[in-house]
């Protein structure tokens, strides 16, 4: 993918979060442009580049380990 379409998709996906709570279609495309390493998991310093998802962290954090997983993700933000 190159840079530019990356930084796009990622602009549009993590504005998505400026809301309260957003559709599990529309987390899952936010979990994917903060999981900036492809790990399969967001960082807190990954987490950080968006503020809500940072100020929601630790509570989505379920298991304590510093990683939000996407089924933690997608639980914490998805709206469900």
């Amino acid at each position: 993918m190159n840079k530019i379409f990356s930084a796009a998709l990622f602009a549009i996906a993590t504005s998505l979060l400026a809301a309260t709570s957003v559709y599990a279609q529309d987390a899952a495309l936010v979990f994917d442009a903060l999981d900036t390493d492809n790990d399969g998991n967001v960082s807190q310093e990954e987490a950080s580049l968006n503020e809500f998802v940072a100020q929601g962290f630790a509570a989505a954090d379920q298991n304590s380990d510093g990683l939000l997983s996407q089924e933690e993700f997608l639980a914490a933000f998805s709206g469900n």
